[in-house]
């Protein structure tokens, strides 16, 4: 008789041999990172899309005061306002003259006077889009509406914040 080694006759499994990560692995890691990525992109775009509509109200509640304290010296609101820096011109209302430096990419939208009552936008715009968008409403005393990107049909007369 003829006797084999009893090595040949075990069958190993080479699987439990192996010590290093299978193809299978290595990609369902990836794929997993790769969905944190896109999850953590998509929030930071909303909390930009929030900060600039955060900034636009700071810089309308500013304005707002500005404009009741020029209410308070001068028995009326501006008829018009542009943005600028202060200056001596008694005939021009500025923002600095309000005492308001608008934060970069802010500017002040369609302000209109009806007797002592007024209203205008704060739009934050990043090269020829409308990323954040605040109404002011001086008759409510406060924000009256405000939103992330275009308000409404940006091109229509009767947005708040229209053209």
């Amino acid at each position: 008789m003829v006797t084999t080694p009893r090595h040949r006759l075990t069958r190993t499994s080479r699987r439990h041999d192996q010590t290093g990560l299978a193809l299978l692995d290595v990609l369902l890691g990836m794929a997993i990172f790769a969905l944190i990525a896109v999850i953590a992109v998509q929030s930071m775009a909303m909390f930009r899309s929030r900060a600039y509509v955060t900034g636009a109200s700071s810089d309308a509640q500013q304005l707002a005061t500005g404009i009741e304290s020029y209410l308070t010296d001068n028995s009326t609101v501006p008829d018009a306002i542009t943005v600028g820096p202060a200056d001596s011109d008694p005939d021009t209302v500025t923002t600095g003259d309000l005492g308001v430096n608008l934060t970069n990419n802010n500017s002040l939208h369609r302000y209109t006077v009806n007797g002592p009552n007024y209203t205008f936008c704060v739009l934050h715009m990043s090269d020829t889009d409308v990323d954040g968008w605040v109404f002011y409403n001086s008759v409510g005393g406060a924000i009256a509406d405000s939103d992330t990107g275009a308000p409404g049909p940006f091109d229509a007369d009767d947005s708040p914040c229209g053209p």
